[in-house]
């Protein structure tokens, strides 16, 4: 069953749904609205990513915007190796990258 906010370590309350929600809702975790906006922006390829990305470095500094970029590239890397070796894609997505493919 999914929460509205989840409880981690340091009693931090953390609103799950601000992942998926259509506006920017306050996620609860340091520098989460920028690290949602640069997710966002890096994977879509927004024209914004410049500002996504100068938007993350202050709020949280350098070395999570490396470790955001790098979280960012993994998840890249890892969609092109199950595109690269066949698997299925399944039918939201099928759905969702008919224009691209």
């Amino acid at each position: 069953m999914l929460r509205a906010s989840a409880r981690f370590t340091g009693n931090t309350d953390i609103n799950l749904l601000s992942v998926t929600a259509e506006d920017e809702q306050a996620t609860g975790v340091p520098g989460g609205e920028a690290l949602i906006a640069f997710a966002e922006a890096a994977v879509t390829g927004a024209s914004n990513l410049a500002a996504a990305r100068q938007r993350l470095l202050k709020a949280l500094g350098q070395e999570a915007l490396i470790e955001a970029a790098a979280v960012v590239g993994n998840f890249e890397r890892m969609t092109r190796i199950a595109d690269g070796t066949g698997i299925p894609i399944d039918a939201r997505n099928l759905d969702f990258s008919t224009e691209v493919r």
